[in-house]
C-alpha cells in the first residue's frame, strides 16, 4: 500500500495542511494556504479522487478552502467536502463574516485578502467513517464545541487538529465555543488510543501520542 503525507504549513498564523496520499485517493486536512504549491502537488501525484476534510470551524483551517475548491475544479478533479456538524456556524453564510472579523481581530487580513469560507458538501458526527480508508472521526471539543481527530488504527494516524500538539500543547479555550473541561474529557478520550500511534496536529511538527499526552501539565 503505497502512501506519503505532505505537510504545507508556510502562512501567516503557522497552520497545517495535510495531504495524505494512499493509493490513488487523496485525503486533505484543513486548507490554510499556499493553494498553488498544493494544486501543483496534486497536479504531479494526479489523484483520481480528493476528501478535502475540516478538523474544526476556525478561520485559520478553513480560510483557503474556497479557493482550494475553485483549483480542484478547474483541474478537473474529483472532491467532496465534509465538516463537524457541531461547527456548522463557521462554514454558513454567518460564517463569511466571522471569517472576516477573525482576520481582523488578528490582524492577518492583508495576509488573506478576499477570503472565502468553503462550500461543504456533508457533515460528520461522532463516531463516523470519514469516508477516506479506515479513517473514523473522534469528537473531541473544548477548542469549539466541533473540534475533531481523525483516526486511522491501520495506519496509526491521527490528524489531531488543535485538540493536542507536539509536546503537550493544546489549542486555546478562552474563544466562543472554548471549554477546558471539554477539553480535558477529550484528551482523556485521546488517551485510550494505543500510545504509539504518530499524531499530526494543526500547528506545529508531528508526534507520538504518548509523549504528547505525557507532556501535558499536569500529566
Amino acid at each position: 500500500m503505497m502512501s506519503s503525507i505532505k505537510i504545507f504549513n508556510r502562512n501567516a498564523l503557522g497552520c497545517n495542511t495535510y495531504i495524505y496520499i494512499l493509493n490513488a485517493y487523496a485525503l486533505i486536512v484543513d486548507s490554510s494556504g499556499q493553494t498553488d504549491e498544493i494544486l501543483e502537488y496534486l497536479r504531479a501525484h494526479q489523484p483520481q479522487n480528493i476528501l478535502l476534510a475540516y478538523t474544526h470551524g476556525h478561520f485559520d483551517h478553513v480560510v483557503y478552502g474556497f479557493d482550494l475548491q475553485k483549483g480542484l475544479s478547474d483541474l478537473k478533479i474529483s472532491y467532496k467536502t465534509v465538516a463537524p456538524a457541531e461547527d456548522k456556524i463557521y462554514f454558513s453564510p454567518e460564517g463569511q463574516q466571522i471569517l472576516e472579523d477573525c482576520l481582523t481581530m488578528f490582524d492577518v487580513a492583508d495576509a488573506y485578502p478576499d477570503a472565502r469560507i468553503p462550500h461543504i458538501d456533508s457533515f460528520f458526527s461522532d463516531g463516523d467513517n470519514l469516508g477516506f480508508a479506515d479513517f473514523r472521526v473522534l469528537h473531541t471539543p473544548g477548542h469549539t464545541q466541533g473540534s475533531y481527530c481523525f483516526y486511522s488504527p491501520e495506519q496509526k494516524i491521527l490528524f489531531s487538529g488543535d485538540t493536542i500538539f507536539a509536546g503537550g500543547g493544546t489549542g486555546r479555550t478562552d474563544l466562543p465555543g472554548g471549554s477546558g473541561q471539554e477539553l480535558l474529557q477529550s484528551l482523556q478520550k485521546l488517551a485510550c488510543l494505543p500510545p504509539d500511534i504518530t499524531i499530526y496536529p494543526g500547528h506545529g511538527p508531528k508526534d507520538i501520542l504518548q509523549r504528547s499526552l505525557k507532556a501535558l501539565p499536569g500529566a
